[in-house]
């Protein structure tokens, strides 16, 4: 696990303030470089973290024991885009086919969670969350849907802030009950 520098952190806040021309000792700037590094240490506290992890123990079933397909949908994330350092937020929805384990739901959101606290790309995030299902469940298969609003899209492209990006991530083989997964 990474360690936070909170100190290094505002001094760098404080070096781009300076570097945009702006006076970081002005009394309106005064805590903002401590401010932005405890925000960006908050959300970067996944980097490192083990996720398989944070799913724990699966807990072993017989078979047909669980149904055909397991979900657990409308997870609420935010993450942060690492081309921008701007947040993006949204929901996530994730379904698996067990095979001959499960997990309790709090551990899928926890696994959401801690996964999405670090710098890193939408698609990306899904294919972490979709790995560490399949590494410790070994499900027949698993979908991660994600649904995110982006600030830099909404910056950058006014008239399509209140877009949300949609990305899929699957792996192995799902039931046909698997495609409520698709549904916006």
């Amino acid at each position: 696990m990474s360690v936070s520098r909170p100190e290094r952190a505002a001094a760098a806040v404080r070096e781009l303030l300076l570097a945009l021309g702006e006076d970081p000792d002005r009394p309106e700037f005064r805590a903002t470089p401590e401010r932005v590094a405890e925000h960006f240490i908050a959300s970067f506290a996944g980097q490192g973290r083990s996720l398989t992890a944070v799913i724990g123990e699966p807990i072993a079933i017989s078979d047909g024991e669980s149904g055909e397909l397991v979900a657990l949908t409308g997870i609420p994330f935010r993450s942060t885009c690492e081309h921008h350092l701007l947040p993006f937020d949204g929901l996530a929805h994730v379904y698996y086919a067990p095979q001959r384990s499960i997990v309790g739901f709090s551990r899928i959101a926890a696994l959401v969670e801690a996964a999405s606290l670090r710098p890193q790309l939408q698609e990306r995030l899904g294919e972490q969350i979709a790995g560490a299902i399949m590494s410790i469940l070994k499900p027949r298969g698993v979908v991660v849907r994600l649904e995110a609003r982006h600030a830099c899209v909404a910056s950058r492209a006014p008239t399509a802030a209140a877009s949300r990006a949609v990305t899929v991530a699957l792996r192995g083989t799902m039931p046909p009950a698997a495609s409520y997964a698709f549904q916006p």
